[in-house]
């Protein structure tokens, strides 16, 4: 009896289990949903527009690929996001947008193009280019050409190098044989000083991100404001829960300066300045060292909504977005006696302290002594922080010594002074004064 009870609670439990199991597992259910690659104002962002979602939004006057598709989507409560299982289903529908603009009524047709995108980047800046159609196929084959070609140059240097080091090993051991036998060794050497290692070569430089495999795709680059899209299929009939609302909008303001601000004594705890009319508070320990970038700002909700469909935001606020550091850059720093000092950028190397405190510091990078054959962890802005100072201001410039609207920033030093030890009194002064008087009461209770 006591065997079949245990059985039987072992089977319940395992019951149990399997119906919390399966609960977990979210319903997928199959819908229509446009797929969105979106230029999200520095990079591109994929999401996509369910059948229950009226809008999606996009940044105007950039490209943006969209295609309309049957698959799965489902709810992950841990996330609380929609997400889409395109491996379940994945299936393309065929034929046209019709898009009609809000303002004019102006309906235009869109069919579908090859396309590719992909990134140049610069030493600051990030190109994002589109290519379509037969310019597009011509793209992916240069990217292979130079990808191929970069192949080539490495099985050519790893042959040589392996040629190049047997016939370094092989002199090695020749002086080593000449020497134990007490003959001259300086022919060898000259031949060993004479064998050139060959270079590794470098990759493609042309491309930060090569350009993506074909696809086809509805590519949208709108002008700011309000549209409304149907997909029409091949018979000329409207796809049915394929009607949406596009919002294209734009930045409010763009190139304004931000400061990633690294403290001296905290590397690993950078912050951002975005704030144009903000005050930069520091307790004037630590130097700093500033990156300036430019950032654009744009609507919160559109935005979010943007990046991800499903997403939230707020339709009265604004934020500003980083987008690439300030080239050729320059800061201004104003010193006690009104003279502007110019601060150019430098290379760093973040070092770690030894000892129990197990902190970091920032040094100048010293590529001929002992960083020799490194690369600097920082390239920033130093602003030397003394005891003397307790404000500063600064500005950046750019190349033409000009400096850029709403780079300017105020820093305030907070000293500590003797006002926190008087408070520290005064909070302990009570809590002093009552051990006295318990003190004093248990005295008496054991002389009486």
């Amino acid at each position: 009896m006591k065997k079949f009870m245990l059985i039987f609670s072992i089977s319940f439990l395992l019951l149990l289990l399997e119906k919390e199991l399966k609960a977990d597992v979210p319903e997928k259910i199959e819908q229509l949903v446009y797929t969105i690659i979106a230029f999200n104002g520095k990079d591109y962002t994929h999401t996509f527009c369910r059948e229950n979602e009226e809008t999606f939004y996009l940044i105007a006057d950039k490209g943006n690929f969209i295609t309309v598709r049957k698959t799965f989507v489902y709810y992950w409560p841990i996330t609380k996001q929609w997400n889409a299982d395109y491996d379940l289903l994945n299936e393309m529908i065929d034929g046209h947008i019709e898009l009609r603009e809000k303002k004019s009524n102006e309906i235009k047709k869109i069919d579908t193009s090859v396309y590719t995108y992909f990134n140049i980047r610069g030493e600051y800046e990030s190109s994002w280019k589109i290519r379509t159609g037969a310019d597009a196929y011509r793209e992916i084959e240069n990217w292979k050409k130079k990808y191929n070609d970069y192949i080539r140059k490495v099985e050519d240097y790893h042959d040589k190098f392996e040629i190049y080091r047997k016939r370094f090993n092989e002199l090695l051991k020749i002086i080593t044989d000449l020497q134990s036998e007490g003959e001259d060794v300086s022919k060898v050497l000259k031949e060993i000083d004479s064998l050139e290692q060959p270079k590794e070569p470098v990759p493609p430089q042309y491309y930060n991100i090569p350009p993506a495999s074909p696809e086809e795709a509805f590519i949208f680059n709108l002008p700011e404001g309000e549209y409304f899209v149907k997909f029409i299929m091949k018979d000329g009939t409207v796809l049915e829960g394929s009607e949406k609302k596009v919002v294209a909008f734009t930045r409010r303001r763009k190139n304004g300066i931000g400061f990633e601000i690294i403290p001296g004594d905290k590397w690993t705890k950078p912050v951002q300045n975005k704030n144009p009319r903000s005050v930069l508070y520091i307790n004037g320990s630590t130097d700093l060292f500033l990156r300036p970038f430019i950032q654009d700002e744009y609507n919160d909700f559109y935005y979010n909504k943007m990046v991800r469909n499903d997403s939230t935001g707020n339709i009265n606020l604004f934020n500003w977005l980083k987008i690439q550091q300030v080239p050729d850059a320059k800061i201004g720093l104003l010193e006690l006696n009104e003279r502007t000092k110019v601060i150019m950028e430098e290379p760093f190397m973040v070092e770690q302290v030894k000892g129990s405190g197990l902190g970091y510091r920032i040094v100048p990078f010293e590529p001929e002594g002992k960083h020799e054959g490194g690369r600097p962890n920082l390239i920033a802005f130093h602003i030397p922080i003394t005891g003397n100072e307790k404000r500063l201001k600064l500005c950046v410039k750019d190349r033409n010594d000009n400096i850029i609207t709403g780079s300017e920033r105020q820093i305030r030093i907070i000293h500590e002074t003797g006002f926190r030890k008087i408070l520290l009194i005064y909070v302990l002064l009570p809590v002093g004064i009552m051990i006295f008087v318990l003190i004093s009461r248990r005295k008496k209770k054991n002389v009486c």
